[in-house]
């Protein structure tokens, strides 16, 4: 990202951002020690929005495909999912993590999340993915 790009950012996305990196320098950290089992709950029951909050939405979506694109090496999928999922539970936006696999031949899996019937990230394009599981 260049830094007169970064210096425009509005103080949401300062701070989504912030929280994004945080989180995933954590899951990275953790992969490297293999202990993915002792990341913070993310299924903690709490009160969510009843509404979206689109604004909020629109960042974290900006937040996801800025971490995609500039950290190297490239996040699975799933490492995205997890990062948007804790800053969708951090402003309290209910949400959806989607698991699936390729309808066509061979062994392909994917993750996308989901916020409000809004694709946050990962979208399930034409379907190709059937999908297995809904954490």
């Amino acid at each position: 990202m260049r830094i007169q790009t970064f210096a425009k950012l509005t103080p949401l996305q300062w701070i989504s951002f912030f929280h994004a990196i945080r989180f995933i320098v954590y899951i990275q950290i953790m992969r490297h020690f293999k202990s993915l089992a002792k990341l913070p709950p993310q299924s903690m029951k709490q009160k969510y929005a009843k509404t979206a909050d689109l604004k909020k939405l629109k960042t974290i979506n900006w937040c996801l495909k800025s971490i995609q694109k500039h950290w190297k090496p490239e996040p699975s999928c799933l490492v995205i999912c997890l990062t948007g999922s804790h800053l969708l539970n951090y402003y309290k936006q209910e949400f959806d993590i989607h698991i699936g696999i390729a309808k066509d031949p061979g062994l392909h899996a994917h993750a996308w999340l989901e916020a409000y019937g809004y694709a946050i990230w990962g979208e399930n394009d034409n379907r190709s993915f059937t999908p297995i599981t809904l954490l």
